[in-house]
Order: C-alpha cells, then sequence, then structure tokens
C-alpha cells in the first residue's frame, strides 16, 4: 500500500490524500471553500452572564445560528443537506478574542474549513461590526447523519456540488 501524500488543484481547492486513496477514491479532503457567507447577530439578555458579558456557552448558539442562516442560503438544513442525509455536529471548539456586551451587533463569518468523504469542518470569525474587532473564531466538525436509518453517511453529492 502507498503512503504518499500527494496535493492536486481541482476547480480552485486545494486537495490533500494519500496516493492510494487518490487512485481508490477512499478518502479526498478539500480545504477551504472561495466564497465566505456572512450572517449577523445581537447579542441578547438571555446571552449575558453574571459578569455583564457574553457567556462563554453563547458562542456555540452563535456559531449554529449562522450555521443554519448558512444553510439556509444553500436551500438546506441541518436535518436535510440532500439525499436523505441530515448532520451531526460531533466536535467543536473555540476562542475568545474580547468581551461583548448587551445589543452589540456581530458579524459571522462561516466558511467550509475542509470538505471530506463524510465529515466536513466549518470555520466562524465574528466581528464587533462597530469597530471591525475579532472577538470569537471556531469550529464546528459535522458528520453526515441518516437519522431514519440511525448511522452516518457520506456526504451527499447534492451538498457537495454546493462548493
Amino acid at each position: 500500500m502507498l503512503f504518499c501524500l500527494i496535493s492536486v488543484t481541482i476547480a480552485g481547492y486545494r486537495c490533500y490524500c494519500n496516493l492510494f486513496c487518490f487512485l481508490f477514491k477512499r478518502k479526498f479532503v478539500i480545504e477551504k471553500m472561495n466564497t465566505v457567507f456572512i450572517s449577523t447577530y445581537t447579542v441578547t439578555i438571555g446571552d449575558i452572564n453574571y459578569g455583564g458579558h457574553l457567556g462563554n456557552e453563547r458562542a456555540l448558539l452563535i456559531f449554529q445560528d449562522a450555521r443554519i442562516r448558512f444553510l439556509e442560503s444553500l436551500g438546506l438544513s441541518e436535518k436535510n443537506i440532500g439525499e436523505g442525509a441530515g448532520m451531526v455536529v460531533v466536535e467543536s471548539g473555540c476562542s475568545y478574542r474580547r468581551q461583548v456586551f448587551l445589543h452589540e451587533e456581530l458579524e459571522v463569518h462561516v466558511e467550509i474549513d475542509q470538505l471530506e468523504r463524510k465529515k466536513f469542518t466549518l470555520k466562524y470569525t465574528v466581528l464587533r461590526k462597530d469597530d471591525g474587532q475579532k472577538v470569537l473564531t471556531g469550529f464546528t466538525g459535522i458528520l453526515a447523519y441518516n437519522y431514519s436509518l440511525n448511522k452516518v453517511v457520506q456526504l451527499p453529492s447534492e451538498f457537495i456540488n454546493h462548493f
């Protein structure tokens, strides 16, 4: 079996895979989509913690709100990304850059960071609209999941074709 890592460019995307996988179409990673989806979010009283700023758990809710809007812009949803598949978040991470306060307007940038056979990763960058300061960054790792069959499935071509 060959384990040589190769890099190819397909339709403007930089792709990595080992030679064996490339030849037999086993695993294939596409990094970075060309466009960034931008959503807005207004901080509400429910987002504020006892310290008077955005609660740390709220970052994932902000990411989810932007992810839902991103999918809607493609005619998809978390329960339907095509061919009977939905999605399930299996990993996440967040970095808190600056404090965020009540009623601040945020701009949430969403982009595909990696696209694999069964999984994709979304990257989030959140800016404060008033001053353009980066306040949050993060990611979510998401698997294609068929809820009727109760199992992980391949990413639908309908989903992949958007990128």
